[in-house]
Parts: C-alpha cells; structure tokens; sequence
C-alpha cells in the first residue's frame, strides 16, 4: 500500500516519490553523526512517549495499564538535518526486506529486493522493566 501510495501521489504530482532505503533512513535519521541516535549514544527521554505502554492499549505490551497514549507530530527536538519524529512516534517503511547484514564497508547499499517483510525504522521506544 505504502508503494501504491508513492506511485500515486506521483503521478498526481507530477514528481518522484519512493519509500526510502535502510541506508537511506538510517542516514537521515542520523544526521551525520557516527552514533546510535542522532543525539548520541542513547535515546532522549523526549523521545520516548511512554515507557510501559504503546499509543494503542495491549493487555499484553502495556503490562495490564490502558490508557492511550496521544502521538502529537513535531513536538520533539529535531534532529541536526532539521528532520522531526525520526527517534519514536511512528515506524516508517523502507523499500529493502529485511535480511542479515553484509559484513564490511559499503556506500549506498540497496538491501534484499525479496524477502519475507520489509524493514521499519523509528517506531515506538521504552525502557526495559
């Protein structure tokens, strides 16, 4: 659906849209930066919305709490590339499936073009109890 979309809205647009790479995600989300998080070595705590529970309630990920946790867009620092909400909030698709990794250096790396499902990025983030 998430390509079908890209496909659409270009066509209407007139311009190329495309889900992103990993490598693509990864270095936008990054910013430049050799570390984990775009902030460093570990998550902010901006970042994480609610460390027991999912923005949807879940007897089984909210540890028997329900309340609903409310995903407000752009309200957390952005990252050096002046992109929001790339640590937490959503996950987002990527164009690769998901695959193990190829040992050394590499630039640009497409990842699998097959696969049985796709890689996410960004996504929700807790601490572990």
């Amino acid at each position: 659906d998430a390509k079908a979309f890209c496909e659409w809205l270009s066509e209407k647009e007139g311009l190329p849209y495309r889900l992103p790479t990993e490598a693509e995600w990864e270095y936008a989300c990054r910013a430049g930066t050799n570390t984990p998080f775009s902030t460093g070595g570990a998550i902010l705590d901006e970042f994480i919305k609610n460390p027991d529970n999912s923005w949807y309630p879940c007897p089984i990920r909210g540890r028997g709490r329900e309340e609903v946790v409310p995903l407000h867009v752009g309200k957390t620092t952005p990252n050096p590339l002046g992109l929001y909400d790339m640590h937490g909030n959503t996950e987002e698709w990527c164009e690769d499936w998901y695959g193990p990794y190829v040992d050394g250096h590499q630039t640009d790396p497409l990842g699998r073009v097959d696969g049985e499902f796709k890689v996410a990025r960004g996504g929700s983030h807790g601490t572990v109890a």
